[in-house]
């Protein structure tokens, strides 16, 4: 991986500082920088620059995501935003590297499959298995789906 030309999104996150980190030459963002959640924003960005898309940005936050404000807000970062990004990965070529988490899953085994299908029970797990469903459309992408940050 080339990491001047990679873009890390989320760049202040907990995951994002450490991707920076450890890609110093990689191009990061933050929300200020690039919000996601908004389409025009999204599209506005030279993306010619950009071979890979590191996608660390995501609304956390298991519990506020079952409260009214919390699920729109969970819903805009995690899936709506992340079809976004994966609009512009296919027009414009680019390999997406998409955070997820094993809340996709219902909890019952220990370890899971790339095969296993997706099974949430929480609208956090929902609104991030949405955004794995739209990534995995793209013909060049990696789901890398974490436990604990």
């Amino acid at each position: 991986m080339n990491d001047s030309r990679t873009l890390i999104i989320g760049a202040n996150g907990q995951l994002g500082r450490e991707l920076k980190r450890v890609h110093p030459a990689a191009i990061s963002v933050d929300r200020s920088q690039l919000d996601i959640t908004y389409e025009h924003s999204v599209k506005e960005l030279d993306w010619s620059n950009f071979d890979v898309v590191i996608n660390a940005a995501a609304y956390t936050n298991v519990d506020g995501a079952e409260t009214p404000e919390g699920r729109v807000e969970a819903w805009r970062v995690n899936a709506q935003a992340v079809g976004y990004l994966t609009a512009v990965a296919l027009m414009h070529d680019i390999t997406l590297v998409h955070i997820s988490s094993d809340y996709v899953f219902d909890g019952v085994r220990d370890t899971h499959t790339e095969t296993e299908a997706l099974s949430p029970m929480s609208v956090y797990g929902s609104s991030k298995a949405a955004g794995d469903i739209a990534v995995g459309l793209l013909p060049k992408h990696y789901i890398l789906r974490t436990s604990w940050v």
